[in-house]
C-alpha cells in the first residue's frame, strides 16, 4: 500500500508537472505568435519608415527643382524689365527726335513760304521795271525819231 501511495503521489506530481508543461507550451506558442506579429509590425515600421525618408528625398529634390526654376524665372522676369525700360528710352529718343524734326519742317516750310512770297514779289518787281523799261525805251524811240 505504501507503494501505492507513492505511486499515486507520483502519478499527481507527473499529471501536474504534464499540466504545467502542457500550460507552458500554450504559453510558448502565444508569445510565438506575439512575436511574430511585433516583427511583423516592426519589418512594416522600418519599410513605412523608409518609403517616408524616400519621399521627403524625392520631395526635397522636386522642392529644389522649382526653387531653381522660380530663380531662372525671375532672372528671365528682370532681364525683360530691363529691356523694356531701355526700349522705353530709345521710344522716348525717337519720338523726341521726330517731334524736334516736325518742328524743323515747320520752320523750313515757313521759310520756303516767305522766300517764295519773296521770289513772287521780285518777279512781280521785275516785271514791273520790264514793263516801265520798255515803256522808257519805246518813248525813247519815239522821241528820237
Amino acid at each position: 500500500r505504501l507503494v501505492s501511495v507513492e505511486i499515486k503521489s507520483a502519478r499527481k506530481v507527473g499529471e501536474t508537472s504534464a499540466k504545467k508543461i502542457d500550460e507552458k507550451k500554450r504559453e510558448k506558442e502565444i508569445l510565438t505568435r506575439k512575436i511574430g506579429g511585433s516583427e511583423k509590425a516592426a519589418s512594416l515600421i522600418f519599410d513605412l519608415t523608409k518609403v517616408n525618408e524616400n519621399s521627403t528625398r524625392n520631395l526635397q529634390n522636386e522642392m529644389a527643382g522649382f526653387m531653381a526654376t522660380v530663380k531662372k524665372q525671375r532672372e528671365t522676369i528682370e532681364q525683360l524689365v530691363q529691356e523694356r525700360e531701355r526700349h522705353e528710352q530709345e521710344v522716348e529718343v525717337a519720338n523726341s527726335k521726330h517731334y524736334t524734326a516736325i518742328e524743323e519742317l515747320k520752320l523750313q516750310e515757313v521759310q520756303v513760304s516767305d522766300l517764295q512770297k519773296k521770289i513772287i514779289d521780285g518777279q512781280s518787281r521785275l516785271k514791273q521795271q520790264q514793263n516801265l523799261y520798255e515803256a522808257v525805251r519805246s518813248d525813247r524811240n519815239l522821241y528820237s525819231k
